[in-house]
């Protein structure tokens, strides 16, 4: 049986200093007879005060025993694996214990009372259908999350969500699915950055991100021999801070693998001997030195060794404030990479019925409602980036209108929205010599209503929309240019600004008006503040300041910037999980869009609405999400 965490070897030392022992361990039933229950095949883990043990045995169940030796509670059930973590749930701090059945093939989840006398909230969460070969917990300190990982032998990672009801004691639900190794049977985690250790049998340990909305992408952290210095490879491992130390298959070997600030490398080994053979591993690191300590399945004993290691202490990720969605749209149609930019349109005559529209670039344009359901799919081609201005006739009536890249034919798709019906109505193309048509936005002053849009090699064509009653059309007014790639766009029509995004370099400002100059200020660039790509650009006019919101792609943020000069930056937050409604955070955003207006209710103070790259908690097709304007205001301290 494999136990991996480094919490484990607290049980261990202390056991054996219980027992009058301080170079290394007494034998293992010795120094298991302070539990009253025989070490094979199971292992300890002391309470967070120190004063009470939890034991987890395939035979004996789970266990809290005093460290005299007295079972103060028993959970009766075929247990095996043992992880912990200390943390608050509904705002009460607790240490949570997962375990896991194999015969019925149930996830086990406990605490223990804050006096230390009892084992509570006991769950069974019922059969996965499938063999749990390991686990581990990963406590996401950005939001406060509890997360469980199981290795199953469908060679995934299953991610759960714990969270509690006063109703249904502890649950998991299940956040997303990682690929890994067919051979993974051991996992650990180092929740100060964020990482996932799997370790596939006899060939390597690999790190993923332990973050829910990560990318699925691994990484090498050590490998067998040819291609590292792991020998037969790793069979288990435990995380130490600044490096993982991990015991071979079939051989009595430990290594240290030390992170470095370009990876990882090998440190150290020791050869335990030919008549040990480890079965499981906890390690803890001081100042200069591992402590590592193996169960051995031969002697039945545990084997305690030192190893030299300074390490430089790993650096966290970095934190930013958080908020979370009030609501989700339905998914866009298609898995993979559909949704991208969504646009707000206020109802004026009743903003509670105002639209989302956001785009599938898989298909056409997706209408839904504040509650985010889709009420239209319009497939009329691939359209990019979508954008909304006021006040137009059409057919002897006054509309708005939506103009959107179509990049099935490089043009420009025009919409009528009907006020009186809510609704989105396709009316015309405009063809535009952009072979690649890419990103988008409108203008509007007093010399006109524009359309701007980008193509891939950086060109951007700013077009004048002819709006008559029977005929839309656009004429092409200006063009301009940035270096590389851009894609997000906004205006401020008051100002008669425009901002645009050159995804791997800048933030750029320029006269709107089309017979301005081009000339373009830099407003910020890739580094402190923004990680490449540049994407989502959008604009929130708010009583006293108005602001320049941009979707930093690279690191999962939102960036905000007063929205005239010297357009100072004013922070940048992250969107998280809402427990209560079980809405997963947002992630490789694309598009964004915002609107202060007043659509009553939570929304008040207008909303922003951002596309989610990926939409888990379950995995499902690409969303959008709606936040409420006043969280981001009250966590970032902005001016209404």
């Amino acid at each position: 049986m494999l136990v991996t965490r480094r919490d484990l070897i607290t049980a261990a030392i202390a056991a054996a200093t219980l027992a009058g022992c301080s170079a290394t361990p007494e034998p293992a039933k010795q120094a298991h007879d302070l539990t009253i229950l025989p070490l094979s095949g199971e292992w300890a883990r002391p309470t967070a005060a120190g004063q009470r043990w939890v034991t987890t045995s395939e035979q004996n169940g789970i266990a809290l025993v005093d460290p005299e030796g007295r079972i103060l509670d028993s959970w009766d059930t075929n247990a095996e694996f043992l992880d912990t973590r200390s943390v608050r749930l509904n705002g009460k701090p607790m240490e949570v214990f997962a375990s896991y059945n194999p015969e019925a093939g149930m996830p086990l989840l406990f605490t223990v009372s804050p006096q230390g006398k009892a084992i509570e909230h006991r769950t069974s969460v019922p059969s996965f259908g499938f063999p749990v070969e390991g686990l581990c917990f990963f406590h996401d300190t950005d939001n406060d999350d509890l997360y469980l990982f199981t290795l199953s032998e469908k060679f995934l990672a299953h991610q759960y969500l714990v969270t509690q009801s006063n109703q249904e004691g502890l649950k998991l639900t299940e956040v997303r699915n990682l690929p890994v190794p067919a051979g993974a049977e051991t996992c650990a985690t180092d929740d100060l950055t964020d990482t996932l250790f799997v370790a596939e049998e006899g060939v390597g340990i690999w790190a993923y991100n332990a973050s829910p909305e990560a990318d699925l992408a691994r990484s090498p952290v050590a490998m067998a021999e040819p291609f590292g210095a792991l020998g037969k490879g790793p069979k288990g491992l435990d995380t130490i801070p600044g490096g993982v130390a991990a015991y071979e298959l079939d051989h009595p070997f430990i290594h240290l693998i030390q992170a470095t600030e370009d990876g990882y490398r090998h440190h150290s080994s020791v050869n335990l001997g030919q008549d040990v053979a480890p079965d499981s591993i906890a390690a803890t690191a001081g100042s200069d030195k591992v402590k590592a300590i193996v169960f051995d399945e031969i002697s039945e004993q545990l084997e305690q060794v030192e190893l030299p290691f300074t390490a430089t202490p790993p650096v966290p990720n970095a934190r930013f404030p958080q908020v979370y969605a009030e609501v989700e749209t339905a998914p866009v149609p298609v898995i993979g990479d559909a949704a991208d930019d969504p646009e707000i349109w206020v109802n004026k005559g009743n903003p509670g019925k105002s639209l989302v529209l956001g785009t599938d670039k898989r298909n056409g344009l997706l209408v839904y409602n504040l509650e985010g359901e889709q009420l239209q799919s319009l497939n009329v081609g691939r359209i990019n980036n979508v954008d909304i201005r006021y006040g137009v006739p059409y057919n002897g009536k006054t509309v708005d209108i939506a103009v959107a890249t179509n990049r099935t034919r490089n043009s420009l798709s025009l919409f009528a929205i009907d006020r009186e019906r809510a609704s989105v109505i396709p009316v015309t193309e405009v063809p535009t010599a952009l072979p690649e048509i890419y990103g988008f936005c409108m203008y509007e002053s007093a010399s006109g209503t524009y359309a701007i849009a980008n193509d891939k090699d950086g060109r951007f064509h700013q077009f004048r929309l002819n709006l008559t009653d029977r005929n839309w059309g656009a004429e092409r007014v200006r063009e301009f240019k940035v270096a590389s790639q851009p894609e997000g766009c906004v205006a401020d029509d008051r100002r008669q600004t425009l901002f645009v995004g050159e995804e791997d370099r800048a933030i750029w400002v320029l006269d709107a008006e089309p017979e301005a100059s081009s000339n373009m200020v830099k407003l910020d660039g890739i580094g402190e503040h923004l990680t490449d790509d540049i994407e989502g650009l959008t604009f929130y006019r708010g009583e006293t300041q108005d602001y320049l919101v941009a979707s930093s792609q690279g690191d999962n943020t939102y960036v905000i910037y007063n929205a005239e000069p010297p357009y100072q930056f004013r922070g940048k937050f992250r969107i998280g999980i809402n427990h209560q409604k079980l809405i997963d955070g947002a992630s490789e955003t694309d598009g964004i869009a915002a609107t202060s207006a007043n659509l009553g209710g939570i929304w008040s103070e207008g909303m922003l609405v951002v596309q989610d790259g990926r939409n888990v908690l379950p995995t499902e097709a690409q969303n959008f999400k709606y936040v409420p304007w006043s969280r981001i205001r009250s966590v970032l301290n902005l001016e209404q």
